[in-house]
């Protein structure tokens, strides 16, 4: 294991295990909206990615007062800085607005799990084609990467990897 954060570029992280575009899917459990710049998450989650990867990702899509008075008293709910693109309603954007933002970072083939919107949304996206990046490097070299919080999925994602003698990166 080691520690990733999403708002820092790879180069820049506390861990030099890290390489560039070497992550064929990345996992993201209600964790991106809680950055304060989403198309620098984004743009460095796709600077992990391989060629055309997969970002894999679960986010509420719709302001709803009781997320307000659940998590508006925290201190993360409030700290975006992205008021281009997001309300002063609060740090969620909707599907069309991720869509945009993907759309923008070269990412391709973005689907909406379930089709209709019902607030919580299940978004898959294949990240950019990498030109310039070699992937000589990358062999023997299989991590997984889960972006997550308490109260997702993250626990049981990285059991999963870690039984598939699979390193993982929270």
């Amino acid at each position: 294991y080691c520690l990733y954060d999403v708002e820092r570029d790879v180069a820049h992280q506390p861990t030099s295990s890290l390489l560039p575009h070497s992550f064929d899917i990345i996992i993201a459990s209600n964790v991106l909206h809680a950055t304060r710049d989403l198309q620098q998450t984004v743009e460095n989650m796709n600077s992990l990615l391989s060629s055309n990867g997969i970002i894999l990702m679960q986010e509420l899509t719709c302001n709803q007062l009781w997320l307000d008075c659940t998590f508006g008293l925290l201190d993360g709910w409030s700290r975006y800085t992205d008021t281009e693109l997001r309300s002063a309603d609060g740090p969620l954007i909707s599907r069309d607005t991720w869509k945009t933002l993907l759309q923008s970072s070269s990412c391709a083939d973005i689907a909406f799990l379930p089709v209709a919107d019902i607030g919580q949304t299940v978004i898959v996206a294949r990240g950019p084609v990498v030109q310039s990046y070699s992937t000589a490097k990358l062999q023997d070299h299989t991590v997984a990467v889960v972006f997550g919080d308490a109260f997702s999925l993250t626990d049981a994602l990285c059991e999963h990897f870690h039984v598939a003698s699979v390193p993982v990166v929270t």
